[in-house]
């Protein structure tokens, strides 16, 4: 079984980590990987200014996020690769996110997800 460690330029912008992410899925698949890994925060963006500064999360765009997850689920259901993809995931007000990896299976499933904490 062929895997894959992948490192993708991460950013601010959530929708461009997310194209960076697919096209990473997709070549490799077309390369034989069967799973393929992302570093953290490798959709949402990562920065230690966020962590020192959890009221910036207040203008994180999570519906923009979720929005990338699923593509990439489709993806990995489509392309019958399995990958484990880096973000964030909102917990209650006033708290700031955990520091997530999400864990999606060949059928595009999401099989879980391990939280830093």
């Amino acid at each position: 079984m062929k895997i894959a460690a992948a490192q993708t330029l991460v950013s601010p912008d959530i929708a461009a980590n997310g194209s960076a992410i697919r096209s990473m899925i997709a070549a490799a698949a077309a390369g034989g990987v069967r799973v393929i890994n992302f570093c953290e925060g490798s959709l949402s963006g990562y920065s230690k200014f966020q962590i020192m500064h959890p009221d910036d999360w207040r203008s994180f765009d999570w519906s923009r996020q979720e929005a990338e997850l699923r593509a990439i689920a489709d993806l990995c259901g489509n392309l019958r690769i399995c990958a484990v993809v880096g973000g964030a995931h909102r917990l209650a007000e006033g708290r700031p996110p955990h520091n997530s990896l999400y864990v999606f299976s060949e059928e595009g499933a999401l099989l879980t997800r391990y939280d830093k904490r």
